[in-house]
């Protein structure tokens, strides 16, 4: 395309991705008596190479059916091998640019991070292969109104966490940059607070801080994160950014847990319960999300001559999201076939 532009190897970049491993594909839908039952799969019979191998190795039983309370309404549980991507992006380097291609992307690793930050990204690197957990479970009887958004439109608050197996020790270096900030004092202090205990190292919201207008910190209060955390979790070494600090002890104490929910159960029905990614979405998840487009279609489609407008808007809400819709699940699993 460029003279300067080097021919690209594309047989090797195929094989660096891995995805000459895949031989086959296979695609089914079956109608249950509850929706349908549907099934995707990847044979690689030499086994998985390159990228085939970001989203997990071993199919593990799943941790987030415990995590998760009873009641939530998305929730994700995500094995990343994120080496191997570092390990094809070095090899690539390495077809484009011989060795120096190599050293050249090592080396950026190896530089600090901006200040006030003082670990690199190689630190970082050495605990990506990690797993990702998302948990959000809304509450439909506090309706609230988004900042910006059209007057009228409310969602459900949200209580929610992301999770980061191996990397809570990101948060203890956070916290150290941040406690001579606080130190400080005066308007320019961040509004967080330290929290540092036998269960959490990190910081938390505090909106009673100086430099925080009094409509801010009536967002903040609305939005229920007036103690959203982000936090090193010791006992389990997790990375935890969480909407509040009650919901982000509530992950770790004994409870009735997601894999007790009727409506969990009933959706994922006939699933394994191990594997390398899980996902959930429960029926009042969709059900609150047409309730928002409906509204949304209301607000922005209310004059005399929108009239097609809103009438298109209504068939596809109609189409995607019916009133009567179910949950959806799906889990990933590995065999030593394919996935």
């Amino acid at each position: 395309i460029q003279p300067d532009v080097p021919p690209v190897n594309v047989p090797a970049l195929l094989k660096i991705t891995g995805l000459d491993a895949i031989s086959a594909l296979g695609f089914s839908s079956v109608a249950t008596a509850d929706g349908f039952r549907n099934k995707t799969y990847v044979h690689t019979p030499k086994g998985r190479r390159g990228l085939l191998r970001l989203m997990g190795g071993e199919s593990k039983p799943f941790e987030v059916v415990a995590l998760a309370p009873a009641g939530s309404d998305l929730v994700i549980e995500q094995d990343l091998n994120l080496k191997t991507l570092y390990e094809s992006v070095l090899e690539a380097a390495g077809l484009a640019m011989g060795e120096q291609g190599k050293a050249m992307v090592q080396m950026a690793l190896k530089q600090p991070m901006p200040p006030p930050i003082t670990f690199t990204m190689e630190k970082v690197m050495a605990d990506l292969d990690t797993k990702l957990t998302v948990i959000i479970d809304a509450d439909p009887t506090k309706m609230i109104q988004l900042p910006d958004a059209p007057k009228g439109l409310k969602i459900p608050q949200l209580k929610g966490a992301v999770l980061l197996e191996g990397l809570g020790w990101v948060a203890d270096e956070l916290t150290k940059v941040l406690e001579p900030m606080l130190a400080q004092g005066g308007n320019h202090a961040p509004p967080f607070k330290i929290v540092r205990n036998a269960n959490w190292v990190g910081m938390q919201m505090a909106i009673e801080n100086q430099g925080i207008s009094e409509r801010e910190k009536k967002e903040i209060s609305e939005l229920g994160l007036e103690t959203a955390l982000l936090a090193h979790h010791v006992p389990s070494g997790k990375l935890v950014l969480a909407s509040g600090k009650e919901f982000a002890d509530k992950l770790f104490a004994p409870k009735p847990g997601l894999g007790q929910d009727p409506a969990f159960q009933k959706t994922m029905k006939g699933l394994p319960m191990e594997g390398t990614s899980l996902t959930y979405a429960s029926p009042a998840f969709f059900s609150s999300l047409r309730q928002s487009f409906e509204k949304l279609n209301e607000l922005a489609n209310d004059k005399e001559h929108e009239q097609d407008d809103r009438f298109i808007a209504t068939t596809f809400i109609n189409f995607l999201l019916p009133k009567n819709v179910r949950g959806e699940g799906s889990v990933t699993t590995n065999t030593k076939d394919g996935t």
